[in-house]
C-alpha cells in the first residue's frame, strides 16, 4: 500500500515537473515573441516619426515658397505703383482745381460743446 502510494506520488511529481517544464518553455517562447513585437513596434514608430518629419519639412518648404512668391508679387506691385506717375492735365488746372491742398489755421471757434 505504501509502495503504491509512493509510486503514485512519484508519478504525480514527475507529471508536475513535466508540466512545469512545458509551462516554462511556453513562457520563454511568449517572452521572445513579446520582445520581437516590441522591437518591431519601436522600428515602426521610428519610421512613422521619420515620415512625419519629412512631411513637416516638405510643408514648411511649400509654405516658404508660397510666402516668397507672395512677397515677390507684392514687391513687384509696389515697384509698379512707385513707377506710375500721374500728371495733372492742364485742363483741370484751368477750372480752378489745384493739384495741391492748402491748409489754414482757424481764427475763431466753429463748434463748442457744453
Amino acid at each position: 500500500m505504501y509502495q503504491n502510494n509512493m509510486k503514485e506520488l512519484e508519478n504525480m511529481n514527475q507529471m508536475l515537473k513535466d508540466e512545469h517544464q512545458a509551462l516554462q518553455l511556453a513562457f520563454a517562447s511568449l517572452e521572445e515573441k513579446l520582445r520581437k513585437t516590441q522591437d518591431e513596434n519601436r522600428a515602426l514608430l521610428e519610421r512613422l516619426i521619420s515620415y512625419k518629419a519629412k512631411d513637416a519639412d516638405k510643408m514648411n518648404e511649400e509654405n516658404e515658397n508660397f510666402v516668397r512668391k507672395k512677397q515677390a508679387k507684392l514687391q513687384k506691385e509696389l515697384e509698379e505703383a512707385a513707377k506710375d506717375t500721374r500728371t495733372v492735365s492742364p485742363d483741370r488746372l484751368k477750372d480752378g482745381a489745384s493739384p495741391f491742398l492748402t491748409t489754414s489755421i482757424p481764427t475763431q471757434v466753429f463748434l463748442k460743446f457744453n
